[in-house]
Order: C-alpha cells, then structure tokens, then sequence
C-alpha cells in the first residue's frame, strides 16, 4: 500500500469513528468525558489533515516509449512452411 492508500484507510476509519461518537452523545449527553472523546476525534482529523500535507506526491508512472512497426511488406519467406489449419485459410471451411 502506498502512502496515500494508508491515508485514505485511516481517513475512512476516522469518518466512521466520527458517526460512532455523534451516536455516543445521544446516550452520553455533553458529559466531560464525552467532551474529550469529541476532541480527541477533532484533534485527530487535524493531525491527519497535517499528515496529508506532509505526504509525498505518489510517483508518476513514466511513458512508455513506442515502438514504431513500419507498414511495409513481410518477408513472405517467413511464412511459406506455416500451417493455417485455425484460420480462414483451411481448406475445408469459408469466410463468414
């Protein structure tokens, strides 16, 4: 996994830890210790955004180099001992 994939992992985690304890306070109320688990949650997607700003940019893939197949004429030499018993060419079948 890639740095980037990690974050977004961790990103997820956090979103559902945030819906977690949205459905804590309903229970909980504004209770201190619900307070701090809602700021340690805060204070977690601060550290996460900073994370990703820190992040390296994910290495761009380099072209491929093409390669140039001219358009002329084969060496029929190199076909005059080949069985065409799959293709069009057989004997026994046509085209369709």
């Amino acid at each position: 996994m890639t740095v980037h994939d990690d974050l977004d992992l961790a990103q997820r985690a956090l979103q559902n830890l945030e819906r977690a304890v949205r459905g804590l306070r309903l229970h909980f109320g504004e209770s201190l210790d619900m307070r701090r688990v809602h700021d340690d949650v805060q204070r977690l997607g601060t550290s996460l955004a900073i994370l990703r700003l820190q992040a390296p940019e994910p290495p761009v893939a380099p072209q491929p180099r093409l390669e140039v197949i001219p358009d002329g004429d084969y060496d029929r030499n190199l076909f005059t001992d080949a069985e065409d018993t799959e293709g069009l060419g057989a004997p026994d079948r046509r085209a369709p």
